[in-house]
């Protein structure tokens, strides 16, 4: 009998162990890949997981959950947009677009990776009116195989969407297949099918969770490069694209108040990537970039900055939304907080901006919060950072001259850090900065606001 406990013991201790190892190698993914958040439980997060890969809704670390998160994967989206079906409004002005190739893969022919590309974009040509064109030089979107994931090998590309740039990297360590017959195994990509995948991204598709769709993020041998007519659909509803006519972005008659009518904004905050506000004068809109389309709730807005958010004053100079979603609003040399959810102002406010803000000048053109317990205070030609958490908060090398920034800009009207890239915004153009590169202007920029942003 002892003999028989000690044996079950042991069985069990092997089991947990392996349990606890399952569930370290599981965790990482689904955080990396958008299915484990703050709010979630590891059985939500497996369920949502499996829910996007075509398997039973059970919450629990199966073998062939275990098995599906090994399979080669898009590192593009997060999971909670796959039943949106596209991403609203994120879509390329004009229909001519030039696409380049800034390297290429070890082992493959130059002439055939080109033709595999060639091949994939025709696959989108085919089904809309948009046309790709190969170039030497600065393109819309540029192509490499840059990517070197170590935590997550299986990583087979990513692709940026449109408002972003487009741009897509492919694994540079895996081994790629150029023949576009030969479907995935365990140890070579088909590249041409796994292009067909990225360039729905760079056109505005997200994931979806039909297993049959060009866009499901997993890369199985059945993937085949041909694309569903799920997929179809969603490119035409998103270029509004019909079956007898060329496409043409939605046109709407605006009021004289619409935000598509403006010069300038004057400050722009997010909370969420689907609550962002922008504000002029002593009005403010509400953008909700998650709908059928970016759109404005004409009905509704614009409102009174004032009847919102009780205690400012008629027009606001600046705004921004700190790490703990509280609201900082800037007039002249004073400043308020909102608590979040709250629409009076919080206690001890109005303050001088210099009490609330040491070292910060007044009538703050433009404020830059990175979510990193850095806050960048612009004005006129010149930038402050602040630190929160350092005495002193501003150090003696401030202000730095804008130009560092972007040597074609000499002030800005406002700025907003959203979904981890950094905006600046001139009269009604904008200008992207990638977090890594946040003093080197991103190509192809500045680009109208009122198309990108409001769809216009």
């Amino acid at each position: 009998m002892q003999h028989f406990c000690i044996f079950f013991f042991i069985l069990f201790t092997v089991q947990a162990a392996q349990n606890i190892e399952t569930v370290n190698k599981a965790v990482p993914y689904l955080k990396q890949f958008g299915y484990m958040t703050a709010n979630t439980t590891l059985s939500e997060a497996v369920s949502s997981f499996q829910k996007q890969a075509g398997l039973s809704q059970t919450g629990e670390l199966n073998e062939a959950t275990i098995k599906m998160m090994s399979v080669p994967r898009c590192g593009s989206g997060k999971q909670e947009e796959i039943l949106r079906g596209v991403y609203q409004g994120s879509r390329w002005a004009i229909r001519n677009l030039t696409y380049n190739i800034t390297d290429y893969p070890k082992k493959l022919e130059v002439g055939k990776v080109n033709e595999a590309i060639r091949l994939a974009f025709n696959q989108w040509a085919r089904i809309s009116d948009f046309t790709f064109t190969k170039v030497n030089g600065d393109a819309h979107i540029s192509i490499g195989f840059k990517l070197h994931p170590k935590t997550f090998p299986n990583l087979a590309g990513t692709a940026k969407y449109p408002v972003f740039g487009g741009d897509i990297e492919f694994n540079g360590d895996s081994k790629w297949s150029t023949d576009i017959v030969t479907p995935h195994s365990e140890h070579i990509l088909n590249l041409f099918q796994i292009a067909v995948h990225e360039i729905g991204h760079s056109l505005g598709l997200l994931h979806s969770s039909y297993p049959d769709s060009i866009m499901t993020p997993f890369f199985t041998q059945g993937v085949n490069g041909h694309i569903h007519p799920s997929d179809r659909r969603k490119l035409r509803k998103l270029y509004n694209i019909s079956n007898t006519s060329k496409s043409d972005l939605p046109k709407r008659n605006y009021t004289m108040e619409s935000v598509c009518n403006l010069t300038k904004i004057d400050a722009i905050i997010a909370y969420s990537e689907t609550l962002v506000y922008v504000f002029n004068e002593d009005k403010y809109w509400m953008l909700s970039a998650w709908t059928d389309d970016i759109t404005f709730d004409m009905a509704a807005y614009p409102k009174k900055i004032s009847d919102t958010w009780k205690g400012l004053p008629a027009t606001i100079d600046s705004a921004f939304v700190g790490v703990d979603n509280a609201t900082y609003f800037f007039k002249g040399s004073q400043c308020w907080k909102f608590l979040y959810g709250e629409n009076t102002v919080a206690a001890g406010f109005p303050k001088s901006i210099g009490d609330e803000f040491p070292g910060i000048p007044n009538d703050i053109d433009a404020v830059l919060d990175t979510q990193e317990n850095k806050t960048y205070f612009f004005k006129g030609s010149k930038y402050w950072g602040f630190m929160i958490n350092e005495i002193p908060e501003v150090n003696e090398d401030y202000p730095k001259s804008i130009s560092l920034w972007n040597h074609e800009l000499t002030a800005i009207d406002a700025a907003i850090y959203f979904m981890s890239e950094i905006y600046f915004f001139k009269d009604m153009d904008y200008y992207r900065y990638e977090e890594k590169h946040n003093t080197a202007l991103i190509r192809k920029f500045p680009r109208p606001t009122a198309l990108w942003w409001f769809n216009c």
